[in-house]
């Protein structure tokens, strides 16, 4: 995970941020996998907005302790940027169903 200044930068001043290749995929994130997590951890999506059925955009709240993957991005940001633990800290999956 490397990030360059400017993006650090964005990033302390909470705006959105692409940084290309941030995290390896090693696995394919597909609806089987979004209903796998929802269904295991008794998870709950939520619509985010109100479009066109399967056009919205819906989150998922509380996936930080559902996966490594998620783990070790929520670490490395909290590291990186010395933020100090808050009990609202959290990691919000989201995700549409248009390819």
């Amino acid at each position: 995970m490397l990030i360059n200044k400017n993006q650090a930068e964005l990033i302390k001043q909470n705006k959105i941020c692409f940084i290309k290749k941030f995290v390896p995929l090693k696995r394919e994130y597909d609806f089987n996998f979004i209903s796998d997590v929802l269904e295991q951890n008794h998870l709950t999506a939520f619509v985010c907005n109100a479009r066109e059925n399967l056009k919205n955009i819906f989150q998922v709240r509380a996936v930080k302790n559902v996966m490594l993957e998620f783990q070790i991005i929520f670490d490395f940001l909290r590291k990186m940027f010395k933020y100090q633990p808050h009990e609202i800290d959290e990691i919000i999956l989201f995700f549409s169903l248009v390819s």
